[in-house]
């Protein structure tokens, strides 16, 4: 079923099905020429995102874009991929294969597949030594010529046993990961840093958080990207009139920081998030010095915690910052101080800075950035680099206790599990990032995106939902911000449901036989809509049933 809708009245949006979405999505440009049989191709923040298509009730198809392959078949090459999904009984198959970018058809010659895929332990154990969990792997040889370097999608087909919900399998596979790289004839991976886990449910790939910080109110922070943490955020505040400061140089707020005159005084985003990294990572984030003191400002942590993985300022980084229990040579990286100006000088200016630290470690290298620029001489690292939290959750804009917090507004916070590059370090100080993400839980429907990301001019951007088959539903849509409220106010049966979306625009409409709906939402290409944060949430209902979907929040930009 299709229904017209979009986030203007007055502007009208085409609607593609689900299969002509997901075929759109394989488009690509022209592609560097590179010699490889299966590697990542550079790209330009937001990265690409994954595309699943629903073949039939018990098949779904999930395609990893962003790789390219070329023609040579001398020395003969091989390609690893793998899929690690949480442990679950539905899967009965699993198969890969490559498929042209372009054509989406089976990347072949009138030979046959050209990387025939078989399953091998060698690639999944690789996987799981990379990235942990349990992995299935394959791998298959490029054994003769083909014409040209060719943008490839590895494709993942899932073959679920009968009567599955597709609930469930979606569930499944926002949890998926996804990982392909250059392997030896015998499954041992080799490039390392062509190897990137992807995540079904992000905006882009392989992010553990992404924090916009730009619903304004409240007190929950979005993660856009959730691969290991939680997607939604407590946000604490004490002593201060707000936990958001607004407006921010991103979007339409920030996560305000303590002005330390008060020993109550803070506020910061508690994500929850006990894990830790290993191997290649970044962090990258804005933040605007609120003190405006002496050059001597009391320490302040901008991220971590009491204990293990952590940056402050102050104390040993002095004048500059201090990214703490890292395995370099001193088990710390310190920002380098460059033309004699300190980064809280930097931080007081009117449009704040942006802050990046790349940790390449299969170069052992790790390289700070300033408003999207190298600074200083990359860090040599040690191999087998990692990091933790520590004992506690992992904080942003915490000191080390609830009596003070960051001396910054902190926005558009970023820790991926992957080296980002410099023109991806150079995107996310120009712009903020469109994105698609969720707060609380499915409590009957489930509810998400499809059509790529939310940026201005995507006429295929839409949502979807799954619920009671032939069941009526109501599409709330809103752009204030409010406080949650508990369904079972309401409906009984929805005790313990938060509805977060306002009802400045609704929809009614109705689910189709097999219990889904897709609502194309397309975004205008309106310069007015830049920065607009909008909601958008489903009740659901049959001759039974009362259903609430999760919330989805929808940051437009460029």
């Amino acid at each position: 079923m299709a229904v017209r809708f979009g986030f203007a009245a007055t502007r009208s949006s085409s609607w593609r099905s689900e299969r002509a979405a997901a075929a759109a999505l394989l488009l690509a440009g022209l592609l560097p020429q590179i010699a490889a049989a299966c590697v990542r191709r550079p790209v330009a923040a937001p990265a690409p995102q994954l595309s699943i298509l629903q073949r039939s009730d018990t098949r779904f198809v999930v395609f990893v874009p962003g790789y390219v392959t070329d023609g040579g078949a001398t020395p003969l090459r091989y390609c690893a991929c793998g899929i690690s999904l949480p442990p679950n009984t539905a899967v009965a198959a699993i198969q890969a294969a490559v498929v042209d970018e372009t054509t989406g058809a089976l990347l072949a010659d009138s030979s046959g597949p050209l990387l025939p895929f078989t399953g091998n332990a060698a690639v999944a154990a690789g996987f799981a030594a990379g990235s942990g969990g349990s992995w299935n792997g394959f791998l298959a040889a490029l054994s003769r010529p083909m014409p040209g370097t060719r943008g490839v999608r590895c494709a993942f087909t899932i073959d679920v046993q009968p009567n599955t919900p597709v609930l469930l399998v979606r569930t499944l596979l926002q949890a998926a990961r996804f990982g392909i790289d250059e392997a030896s004839s015998s499954g041992v991976l080799q490039r390392g840093a062509a190897y990137r886990v992807v995540a079904t449910g992000g905006s882009s790939p392989a992010a553990l958080m992404y924090l916009r910080f730009d619903r304004g109110s409240g007190g929950e922070a979005v993660n856009y990207e959730a691969l290991e943490s939680p997607r939604t955020f407590a946000v604490q505040s004490a002593g201060l009139p707000s936990a958001w400061s607004a407006p921010a140089r991103f979007g339409a707020a920030a996560l305000r920081g303590s002005d330390h005159r008060a020993a109550g005084s803070y506020s910061f985003a508690d994500t929850g998030w006990f894990g830790g990294v290993g191997g290649s990572l970044t962090l990258h984030w804005w933040m605007k010095e609120r003190t405006n003191v002496a050059v001597n400002d009391p320490q302040s942590n901008l991220w971590g915690g009491a204990a293990g993985f952590r940056c402050e300022t102050g104390g040993l980084a002095g004048r500059t910052l201090w990214v703490r229990a890292f395995n370099a040579p001193d088990r710390d990286l310190l920002m380098p101080i460059v033309g004699g100006t300190s980064i809280q000088e930097r931080a007081r200016a009117t449009q704040g800075v942006c802050v990046g630290l790349v940790v390449d470690a299969a170069a052992l290298r790790a390289q700070w950035y300033v408003d999207g620029v190298a600074w200083g001489l990359p860090i040599v690292i040690q191999a087998g680099a990692a990091i933790a939290t520590g004992p506690a959750s992992f904080k942003v804009g915490m000191y080390q206790s609830t009596t003070a917090s960051s001396a910054y507004d902190i926005d558009e916070f970023r820790l991926n599990n992957w080296a980002a590059s410099a023109t991806e370090i150079q995107a996310w100080c120009g712009a903020a990032s469109a994105a698609c993400g969720g707060l609380g839980a499915p409590c009957g429907v489930w509810h998400g995106c499809r059509g790529g990301l939310p940026r201005l001019g995507n006429s295929s951007f839409g949502v979807f939902a799954t619920g009671p088959a032939n069941g009526g539903l109501l599409l709330a849509l809103g752009v204030r911000r409010t406080a949650p409220f508990d369904l079972g106010i309401a409906f009984p049966g929805l005790a313990g449901c938060a509805w977060y979306s306002t009802f400045d625009a609704q929809l009614s409409a109705a689910f189709d036989g097999n219990g889904e709906i897709d609502l194309p939402v397309g975004v205008p290409n309106d310069l007015t809509l830049a920065g607009l944060v909008v909601e958008t949430q489903v009740l659901a209902a049959s001759a039974t049933t009362i259903a609430a979907s999760n919330a989805l929040v929808h940051a437009l930009e460029r």
